[in-house]
């Protein structure tokens, strides 16, 4: 955000707003208030009901780039099929690419582009080759409907209906599982919450270099004194010893339990051992007379 920031800046004051590529900035403007705006769901992780939403959400997202990674191969690999299909002897520019990533990526939201795919005129298209060697962007596709239809019933059938399916098992069992922790969840991101706020400074920009200013002093010349330790209250709790304590605290702790549920599974096999054997020898001995 903050980087979007400084660019639209930066290029507000170099591109002259008539005469000049001014879009540029109106676009590095717009990306920067969607990302302020996406900011604020910063401050819902105080709230009790909500703040364990936003952690889904931002779970779901590492979900869905996953999820991402696995649709790029197949994306890139129909849409090569369609391109050759559709644009034989195209020129190598930068409009194959597009064409590359164009129709299969929004075929996974219904877009089918059936018209295309049939051969059809659109939009004013260009069918001599004089002409679209020119532009390629305006080129007419070529009617090869047969094989374009059934690499695109093949496609349809593996991004909406398998990886789709895919995502939305996702992101359930995340949601199930920030779900069951909720509580615990929430407490440890709004402890994160405290701890952002308790470091940042009180003034706003541009008064905020005084604050840094007062910050230093402090560093340098009062880090050991009485009056400086209530500054260093809220962190006390996480010093080294008392971390190295904890950790060791832990692995005991681990080993216990580890120790513990071994010998609960060695007795769980022993007693099926048990029942197992004593039927057969109840079967074995019953097939000789008593004496």
């Amino acid at each position: 955000m903050y980087i979007f920031f400084f660019i639209s800046v930066a290029l507000r004051f170099l591109i002259p707003e008539i005469g000049g590529d001014f879009k540029w900035v109106r676009a590095f403007y717009s990306v920067t208030v969607v990302l302020s705006f996406l900011r604020f769901l910063h401050y819902f992780y105080a709230v009790k009901r909500v703040g364990p939403k936003v952690i889904m959400i931002q779970k779901m997202m590492i979900d869905m780039f996953l999820f991402i990674a696995i649709m790029i191969v197949f994306v890139i690999g129909f849409g090569v099929a369609y391109h050759a299909n559709m644009f034989p002897k195209a020129s190598p520019d930068f409009s194959i690419l597009v064409n590359i990533v164009y129709f299969p990526y929004f075929q996974i939201y219904g877009e089918l582009f059936l018209e295309n795919f049939r051969g059809e005129d659109v939009d004013d298209c260009l069918r001599d080759e004089a002409d679209w060697r020119l532009d390629p962007q305006r080129r007419c596709p070529t009617d090869s409907r047969y094989i374009m239809h059934l690499m695109l019933a093949v496609y349809l059938v593996l991004t909406n209906i398998l990886l789709v399916n895919l995502l939305i098992a996702m992101f359930s069992y995340t949601f199930q599982k920030v779900q069951d922790n909720s509580l615990k969840v929430w407490r440890f991101y709004r402890l994160s919450l405290v701890h952002e706020y308790f470091d940042r400074p009180a003034l706003v920009p541009p008064l905020i270099i005084l604050n840094h200013l007062f910050r230093i002093v402090r560093h340098f010349c009062c880090q050991r004194r009485a009056w400086c330790q209530k500054y260093n209250a809220f962190r006390r709790p996480y010093e080294k010893k008392v971390m190295l304590r904890l950790t060791l605290f832990e692995r005991s702790a681990v080993q216990k339990y580890d120790s513990r549920a071994s010998k609960t599974e060695q007795a769980d096999i022993q007693h099926q051992e048990t029942q197992t054997d004593r039927p057969f020898a109840t079967h074995h001995c019953s097939n000789y007379p008593a004496q």
